[in-house]
């Protein structure tokens, strides 16, 4: 019979110091501790990306030249907002309409190039944030990536 109650008074005493270290590790006593920690998890969530994809695809076609001429495009924009990619989402159709104006002028022999597509994404930014800012959304868009990019 000692030896059981011994059994189960080193278990208990096992079990104790096992809970406390993990109350010390996980859980800080000092509270400014403890807001230093949230302030930095906030801050580590605002520098991460965040992308949202335009559902339809942009089509345009173009009679420029001597034929017809089609483009696809799959967008998906980037930022570091979500309150950006909200509004995004809002002023969508708004978006898709200058988008696909400016796709319908955009010269397909130079969106060929390299520097081109580069270009054309440069341009696809600054249209949106244009549109951003002008509805008086919060942040900006930092990046527009091709998902897809297709020209016959």
């Amino acid at each position: 019979m000692n030896k059981k109650l011994m059994m189960v008074v080193l278990i208990a005493v096992i079990f104790g110091v096992v809970a406390g270290g993990t109350v010390i590790l996980f859980y800080p006593n000092d509270e400014s501790a403890g807001k230093l920690t949230e302030e930095n998890e906030v801050a580590v969530v605002s520098d991460k990306a965040i992308y949202y994809t335009m559902r339809q695809p942009f089509i345009v076609n173009s009679t420029k030249g001597n034929r017809s001429r089609y483009l696809q495009l799959d967008l998906v924009v980037m930022a570091r907002n979500k309150s950006t990619i909200e509004s995004l989402m809002i002023h969508t159709p708004s978006i898709r309409g200058q988008i696909i104006n400016l796709l319908v002028d955009e010269d397909f022999f130079v969106l060929s190039t390299h520097e081109g597509k580069e270009q054309l994404r440069e341009a696809l930014k600054q249209l949106i944030n244009h549109t951003l800012q002008k509805e008086s959304a919060e942040g900006a868009v930092e990046s527009v990536l091709f998902s897809n990019f297709v020209m016959q």
